[in-house]
């Protein structure tokens, strides 16, 4: 299984990371489950310090492996309006909008799905 984390190199660094910590995220990324989140957060974290150019990898990465997730894409955001620039923060702020909207757009069709459908009414109170 290879992830998409495996092309994520600066020049002649094999690893994005300059921590140890970070690394061994990166690998068991690359190696064993490139959908755990606490080894991308690890990422996340380093990627908060790190200059805005790096940390726009980090990020960028994260985002294609996990398109709808509201906490990264926060991150993110947060990070350009500390230090990047107008063009990248609108990008950044536009997808965040799209996610919010599609996921407000979700919630609102199941509550009106379980009040017009009385089966899924009596699954939703036995949960």
């Amino acid at each position: 299984m290879e992830s998409q984390i495996v092309n994520m190199t600066n020049g002649d660094q094999k690893f994005w990371s300059i921590e140890d910590k970070g690394r061994k995220a990166e690998e068991h990324i690359r190696n064993e489950d490139q959908f755990d989140v606490n080894s991308w957060m690890i990422l996340i974290r380093e990627a908060q310090i790190r200059s805005i150019h790096d940390a726009r990898i980090m990020f960028e990465k994260a985002m294609a492996q996990f398109p709808g997730c509201y906490r990264f894409l926060k991150l993110y955001l947060e990070k350009e309006m500390r230090e990047g620039d107008i063009e990248h923060l609108d990008k950044v702020l536009c997808r965040l909008i799209v996610i919010r909207t599609l996921f407000a757009f979700d919630s609102q069709y199941r509550f009106v799905s379980i009040l017009s459908d009385p089966c899924q009414r009596n699954q939703s109170e036995q949960s």
